[in-house]
């Protein structure tokens, strides 16, 4: 049994709100942790910090690639091109790595910071994963 249109376009909606109020917001941050970073400083977390602004951002690419791919390609990955997935997967290993470096160490450094900012990520990213599970593969064209 299908799904309704209904159900379909309130899913759409609310991954359109997800990255709205999530997502975006994360981008733009890292855009402007991009900007402050442009100019080295002595500060000892300088270079953490850089390291891990520069694999979010390689991640958000991925990751807006996967979103938008999402969208156009009928609520579903299967099309998505390796590069985005492995953006993407560097990113979700970022976060997971954050919270272990914060967990075990009980201290918020600057590369582990990056990452914990990037959780907000994850939640349009599991829907989408979770909707795209659901679709089955179209069969090839003839």
């Amino acid at each position: 049994m299908g799904k309704s249109q209904w159900a379909n376009g309130f899913g759409v909606a609310l991954l359109v709100l997800e990255l709205l109020l999530l997502a975006l917001p994360v981008t733009l941050l890292d855009g402007f942790g991009l900007l402050m970073l442009s100019r080295p400083t002595g500060h000892p977390d300088y270079a953490p910090m850089l390291v891990g602004v520069l694999l979010a951002s390689v991640a958000l690419v991925g990751f807006w690639r996967l979103a938008f791919g999402f969208l156009l390609d009928g609520l579903t990955l299967h099309g998505a091109p390796r590069w985005a997935r492995w953006c993407t997967g560097t990113g979700a290993v970022l976060c997971l790595g954050a919270l272990l470096i914060a967990g075990l160490f009980n201290r918020l450094n600057a590369l582990a910071f990056v990452g914990v900012l990037g959780l907000p990520v994850m939640v349009p990213l599991g829907h989408m994963l979770v909707v795209s599970q659901r679709v089955p593969t179209p069969p090839p064209l003839p």
